[in-house]
């Protein structure tokens, strides 16, 4: 992680911590949300040639995606919030959710921007793989447990 902070320095970027060996960053820029996305995915292509979205969030923004999360009765660490770098379509959600129905227990519910997932019986051995959201939902992904989200916006405060 001390490459990562140190990339993220180059880039001008500034109060950058990286919070353990997660790949989750806090930092401070005067650029726009989504030109600081574009700037860390092409240093992580450039460094470290890790191909990815970058989801960048207020405190404010991490605070609402935790609060609209339909999966409070979940446990944690099983619980996914998955950050799209497009919309997320209600219907193909509803698509999604009929597909899977009988590959799994997994519940799922769109949000704002974001697709949550409740892996119940764990992510481990779950069939519904981020490849295979990625492909009916048409947009990239990167996920996060309820866990991790909280100790970011720990940091944060």
């Amino acid at each position: 992680m001390a490459e990562l902070k140190a990339a993220l320095e180059v880039a001008r970027f500034a109060g950058v911590q990286t919070i353990a060996a997660s790949g989750n960053v806090l930092l401070e820029s005067r650029l726009a949300p989504g030109a600081i996305s574009q700037t860390i995915a092409r240093l992580l292509q450039a460094e470290f040639g890790i191909e990815c979205i970058a989801a960048v969030l207020t405190r404010v923004e991490l605070e609402a995606v935790l609060a609209k999360c339909p999966f409070a009765d979940g446990e944690p660490k099983k619980v996914h919030v998955l950050f799209c770098d497009g919309a997320v379509r209600k219907e193909a959600v509803a698509q999604l959710r009929a597909e899977h129905a009988a590959r799994g227990a997994e519940r799922i519910e769109a949000g704002d921007g974001v697709l949550y997932v409740d892996y119940v019986d764990g992510v481990g051995d779950s069939k519904l793989t981020n490849a295979w959201i990625e492909r009916r939902l048409g947009c990239s992904t990167t996920a996060r447990n309820v866990n991790s989200l909280q100790r970011i916006l720990g940091k944060m405060n």
